[in-house]
């Protein structure tokens, strides 16, 4: 197509948009101007040399895209102008300031230093350090000197508990499973009654029989005093048999009752019969747990817990239905509730020969050195010769010693004569825990005898010892008695002597000095007796007499009585304790 240089349609179209843009490009230079000048003369103030703006050419470097630049302005071309010349519009840059960023404020300059200025300063500083001074001393007093405090006691209320009656129980009579007959041969039946024997150092100590018991066990119990004194009760009982089932003599002390109890003795093998009664006091029902041990250890005894004694009752146990054919047995006792006394009875028939009969009461607490004096001898020929006869082995000597912990220990035992020239034996042996051991005591001539045994670990310990009036079987010729551990005597102790035959006291010094030991019979004179550092003695008591036993120094004693046929023993144990005056703070 030629171009005849006649504006046609399109040429109209151009020029009225070519005027629109010259009059947009004006109105937006006129309004651009007041606000670039600005801009300038702001600029001119605060630089010294403005920057110099390009315009309507392209920087040194930089690279066209081909794209308008938006700073640009598209001015259009003259209406005459040809094809050439109206096809490519003029390029005109807008000018426009470019802001600049403030100057940051230089700084003051700095003042000289003058004296006065120095004088401040150095003010300053020392009363800085004075004040650090002040705070050093003030954290040095509050250290080391005392402030006064201002005290006053705690409100508190003096209560002295209202004295009660002492009181303590004692076995009753030996018994006997069935009857004579042979009827009922689980209940138990009295072989007679008990001589008792009891006493106190003030006021009137009187009797009366334990209901709901089979074999009435007597509580001695005395009532307090009008004028605070406290009174000691003691008090002991025996008994004789002799027939064609059971003989012998049987002697024990009245105790205390308590929630824990160690028996150390009896038997449970053919022939030997071992009884447990359990004597409740108290206004409260008990219910007590049974731990059995001899030789092969614990034994796992269905129904020995939970075993219900009423209240100022008597539960009488078989030991062989706990653990038959035992021939070591030793039995812990515990109770919650109301407190009890526990005993063991234990009777001996070899073939149509009664053996014996005893009452063992509970021995010391399980400790270290157990010290048991009182081991009489009367006739150590004729056990010897009764040792080599059939059914007959428990006529010989033996401490039985239980470790009731889980530690095995080494045992020092030794044997030592009462007041006598012979010689002192002495040999070791191990024990494991747990486990009944029946250590023989072996060589032992007439007379009277004292064992110790000194462990590491705690034990408890009884011996047993027997008599025999001749070589021969005969009725009524034989018996034993197990001789529990006592306590250690720390104060002031009373006893009594059973009726029985030949009754002594026998006392052991397990210290380094010697101890002058006072006897005096309740309403009756007072002896001394010495007892040697580390040895024994024994005194002469009188049967059915009560005493008091005094020592500086701590001391262990026994009762033991023997006679034809006749062997018994007990230990001395510590009185009462009594309640002091109780302080209460609310």
């Amino acid at each position: 197509m030629t171009d005849s240089g006649t504006p046609g349609p399109e040429d109209g179209q151009r020029s009225e948009a070519a005027s629109n843009d010259a009059a947009e490009n004006e109105t937006a230079a006129n309004e651009t101007a007041p606000n670039d000048a600005a801009a300038n003369e702001t600029a001119a103030n605060e630089a010294a040399a403005p920057e110099p703006m390009t315009t309507g050419a392209t920087p040194t470097g930089s690279v066209d895209s081909g794209m308008p630049d938006p700073d640009e302005v598209v001015a259009p071309a003259s209406a005459g102008a040809g094809a050439d010349a109206a096809s490519a519009p003029k390029k005109v840059r807008r000018s426009r300031a470019r802001p600049t960023r403030p100057s940051k404020p230089s700084r003051p300059p700095r003042a000289p230093v003058t004296a006065r200025g120095a004088a401040l300063a150095s003010a300053r500083v020392a009363a800085g350090a004075v004040g650090v001074g002040v705070g050093i001393v003030a954290v040095l007093v509050a250290i080391f000197v005392p402030f006064p405090s201002i005290q006053s006691a705690p409100a508190s209320v003096t209560v002295t508990p209202v004295p009660t009656a002492q009181q303590l129980v004692c076995a009753g009579s030996l018994l006997r499973l069935g009857s004579a007959s042979g009827e009922d041969a689980t209940t138990a039946t009295s072989l007679g009654g008990a001589d008792v024997t009891f006493a106190a150092t003030s006021g009137e100590p009187t009797t009366t029989v334990l209901e709901n018991s089979n074999g009435s066990p007597r509580i001695v119990s005395v009532p307090p005093s009008d004028t605070g004194e406290v009174a000691l009760v003691t008090g002991s009982q025996s008994q004789t048999l002799s027939n064609s089932d059971f003989a012998g003599y049987a002697a024990a002390d009245c105790a205390a009752a308590s929630t824990d109890a160690w028996l150390v003795g009896g038997s449970t093998t053919t022939g030997r019969t071992t009884l447990l009664t359990l004597a409740n006091p108290s206004d409260v029902q008990s219910t007590v747990a049974l731990a059995i041990y001899d030789e092969g250890g614990r034994i796992d005894a269905p129904g020995s817990t939970g075993i219900i004694v009423p209240a100022r009752g008597q539960r009488v146990l078989s030991l062989a239905g706990f653990a038959p054919e035992t021939a070591t047995p030793v039995v812990h006792v515990t109770s919650k509730g109301g407190q009890i006394v526990a005993n063991l009875q234990q009777s001996i028939s070899r073939g149509l020969e009664p053996g014996g009969v005893d009452i063992v009461g509970s021995t010391a607490a399980p400790a270290t050195t157990q010290i048991i004096p009182g081991l009489v001898v009367p006739s150590a020929v004729a056990v010897e010769q009764r040792l080599g006869q059939d059914d007959s082995s428990d006529f010989r000597t033996v401490l039985r010693i239980l470790v009731p912990g889980d530690t095995s220990t080494d045992a020092t035992i030794t044997v030592a004569p009462e007041a006598s020239e012979k010689p002192v034996t002495s040999f070791d042996i191990s024990l494991k825990p747990g486990v009944v051991t029946d250590v023989p005591i072996e060589g032992l001539s007439n007379g009277r005898y004292s064992i110790t045994a000194k462990t590491d670990e705690p034990i408890v310990a009884g011996v047993r010892v027997s008599v025999a009036a001749s070589a021969s079987p005969a009725a009524g010729s034989t018996d034993f008695a197990w001789i529990a551990a006592p306590a250690e005597l720390t104060a002031s102790a009373v006893f009594s002597a059973p009726v029985g035959p030949h009754p002594f006291i026998n006392i052991a010094n397990d210290g380094t000095d010697p101890v002058d030991v006072t006897l005096a019979e309740l309403g009756g004179d007072e002896t001394v007796i010495s007892v040697p550092a580390g040895g024994a003695t024994y005194g002469v008591l009188t049967p059915g007499a009560s005493y008091r036993l005094d020592s500086p120094a701590t001391v262990r004693a026994t009762v033991s009585l023997n006679g034809v046929g006749k062997l018994a023993g007990f230990p001395v144990r510590e009185p009462l304790s009594t309640s002091g005056a109780i302080t209460i703070y609310p």
